[in-house]
Order: C-alpha cells, then sequence, then structure tokens
C-alpha cells in the first residue's frame, strides 16, 4: 500500500477488490513511519478500509525475519476464504504462497488495474516507483510494461534509464528470479478479489 498511495493510485483498490482487511499490526506501522515525517498513507482514514483482528498467528512463522504487518496479514488471510494477500516483501511472499495464499506485489496491482479498465497505461506509474522507494531492475520494468501491453514507444522517457548503485541493492550478475517484484518491506492487506481473474 505504501508505494500505491506514493505514486497516487491507492484509491483504485476497491475498484479492484469487493473488501479491504488490514489487521491493527498494519494500521500501526504507517503510523510509526509519519511520525518520523515519511510519506505514508493514513490507513484509519480510508473508509474501504475494514480492520480485523487474526485469531492466531501460525507459529512456525514467528522464527522468520517478518514484521508484524505481514505476520498479522498473513494470519488473516489464512482463516478467510479466497483472499488475495498484497505483500511488497519477497520473504512475505514466499511464505504466503507456501501457505496456499495468493500474494500479489504493487506491480500486480498496476497491472490488474489497466487489465480491468481503471487506467489506460501503467508505464508513468512504473516509472516514478523508483522515486517513491520501489527499486525495480530495467528488465522488471520491460517486462511488466511489456505484460501490460504498453508498446516501448509510449514508454516515459528516462522510464529505462541506467539506474544508479542503491545501498544494498543486488549484484548485476544476478538471475532475474533472485530478485524481488518490489524490493522493500511494507504491511500487508488481505483482500478478496471484485471480479474473477
Amino acid at each position: 500500500m505504501l508505494y500505491l498511495h506514493r505514486i497516487g493510485v491507492i484509491g483504485w483498490l476497491p475498484g479492484l477488490f469487493n473488501d479491504i482487511w488490514v489487521p491493527p499490526a498494519v494500521c500501526d506501522e504507517p503510523q510509526e513511519g509519519g511520525s518520523r515525517g515519511h510519506d505514508v498513507p493514513d490507513i484509519g482514514r480510508q473508509a474501504w478500509l475494514h480492520v480485523v483482528n487474526p485469531r492466531a498467528t501460525p507459529s512456525e512463522w514467528l522464527a522468520l525475519d517478518l514484521g508484524p504487518g505481514e505476520l498479522a496479514a498473513m494470519a488473516l488471510a489464512i482463516e478467510n476464504p479466497a483472499p488475495v494477500i498484497l505483500l511488497d516483501d519477497l520473504l512475505a511472499r514466499r511464505t504466503a504462497r507456501a501457505a496456499g495464499l495468493s500474494a500479489w506485489g504493487t506491480l500486480k496491482v498496476l497491472l490488474e488495474a489497466r487489465a480491468q479498465g481503471i487506467t489506460n497505461e501503467i508505464a508513468p506509474l512504473v516509472a516514478r516507483l523508483d522515486e517513491a522507494g520501489l527499486w525495480l531492475t530495467d528488465e522488471v520494468r520491460r517486462r511488466i510494461l511489456a505484460l501490460a501491453g504498453e508498446p516501448e514507444s509510449s514508454w516515459t522517457t528516462g522510464l529505462l534509464a541506467p539506474l544508479s548503485p542503491r545501498r544494498g541493492a543486488a549484484p548485476a550478475n544476478r538471475p532475474l528470479s533472485c530478485y524481488p517484484r518490489v524490493a522493500a518491506t511494507f504491511p500487508a492487506v488481505t483482500m478478496r478479489l471484485s471480479a474473477p481473474m
């Protein structure tokens, strides 16, 4: 949700999902960031979000290097039928998928918004993700925009400009499959699809 907020499209979620649930732990994390001056969504002000406590967190997840928001959201998703969980952390997505959950990242939300006609193009949004704090390789950018059916000629100038090295960035010789779709951690959200995919 952080990156969707920062690129100005968090309001698309109700158009993609019938119900959007967040555990209290997810609501707390942005408040901490906001108090430190970070640009974070005010989750409590979103009328379309429902704050719901999970009944329990699977004990085997507690040993993983996951935040309380990810743990609580995955627990909530397991307790409810047919959810999609929004996770921007690779370990959290892998854990969710291993538990049989459908895990989406920010890029999947953008692709689905494009597919459902909520937006006509995602190239300008993908271009803004790096500025929003979401590091993507040029190859991931190309693949996402190709999946969206956006021809290279329509891509924003500078979209595929060389990336400057970042602290903690993956080495250039790693295969693409080693890169997370998104390279930062933020709380998870549990949602139900509004239309079959």
